[in-house]
């Protein structure tokens, strides 16, 4: 890896040196302000990738400020060294086609199968990670998985099934989890030296671009019509972008890719809650129960003393 110029500060020395713990209940949280994204998307009167782009656009300048204001004395404001800005490429194209892939297969499939297939991100998670760095998962992170992955089965219920007429919206679901696990890789390496905001400016430029073009090409409505409507596009960009996904990549780097993923499962279990709070949804005695096994499978991880991931020798994580 190229050297990191002086004035960046590596990953432990971008934020506080956090007990595992308190970054499991910060990535919790990021998770569960990202589940509130469908509330503020169904009131949005603008186009689904056109939502995205201002989820990012009304962002940046929080992100901006959060740079500066950690902007060590006569530093570089964390800019990425060059070796660390290709993963946040990737992360931002790998995102912008996550957003733009999910919200084309909810028109595509039932909404249980985009829900389901759309967070099979931890699987590919492993396996990138098993595959490209020959990282191999432990027993104990496979439980985890398969105990949030089936609470998650749990969640959507009876609404989940397989046919033909939903083959093309459950590949662009799968296709959206392979994206996002791509984003998560990409994010994971690059706040191993870069500060969470950084990393959040560089990926997010290459995010909206991606959702603009997308946007243009689906004709569809980018600007909203009223000051009112602007209200769901800042509502999405502060909680679900800032509150949400700044909080993930704050986490991430002090867990493994693959711990973290997993955690990601909570996501699905605080939509279905923010639906039963906020839009009146009726919860299933099986939904309850799938958000138990899925809390389950993230305790498993959390109890252990040591990190949770892979079995490697090397000591490396994906």
């Amino acid at each position: 890896m190229a050297t990191r110029p002086a004035d960046l500060p590596s990953a432990a020395a971008v934020g506080p040196n956090l007990r595992r713990p308190v970054l499991l209940a910060l990535l919790l949280m990021g998770v569960a302000a990202t589940g509130a994204a469908p509330i503020f998307v169904r009131a949005s009167e603008v186009g689904p990738s056109a939502t995205g782009f201002w989820r990012l656009a009304l962002a940046m300048p929080v992100f901006l400020c959060w740079q500066m204001w950690a902007r060590p004395a006569g530093g570089r404001g964390g800019i990425p060294a060059r070796a660390i800005r290709w993963p946040l490429v990737l992360a931002g194209i790998a995102y912008g086609l996550d957003l733009a892939l999910w919200n084309a297969s909810i028109h595509l499939t039932t909404a249980a199968n985009a829900t389901l297939l759309a967070n099979l991100a931890p699987v590919f998670v492993v396996l990138i990670g098993w595959l490209a760095w020959r990282d191999r998962p432990d027993g104990r992170l496979l439980t985890a998985l398969g105990l949030a992955l089936g609470g998650a089965l749990l969640l959507v219920g009876e609404g989940f099934a397989l046919g033909p007429d939903r083959l093309q919206g459950d590949l662009l679901a799968t296709a959206t989890a392979f994206f996002y696990a791509l984003y998560l890789l990409g994010m994971h390496r690059a706040r191993r030296d870069a500060d969470a905001a950084s990393a959040m400016l560089w990926s997010g430029r290459v995010t909206m671009a991606v959702l603009l073009a997308a946007a243009v090409v689906q004709g569809e409505r980018i600007l909203p019509s009223s000051l009112q409507a602007w209200w769901p596009l800042l509502g999405i960009a502060l909680v679900c972008h800032v509150g949400g996904q700044a909080t993930i990549a704050l986490a991430m780097a002090g867990l493994p890719a693959a711990y973290a993923s997993v955690v990601l499962l909570f996501q699905p279990v605080s939509g279905a809650v923010l639906g039963w709070l906020v839009l009146g949804e009726t919860l299933s005695s099986m939904q309850v129960a799938g958000g138990a096994v899925v809390l389950s499978g993230i305790l498993l991880l959390a109890r252990s003393g040591r990190p949770a991931g892979t079995a490697s020798k090397t000591g490396k994580t994906c």
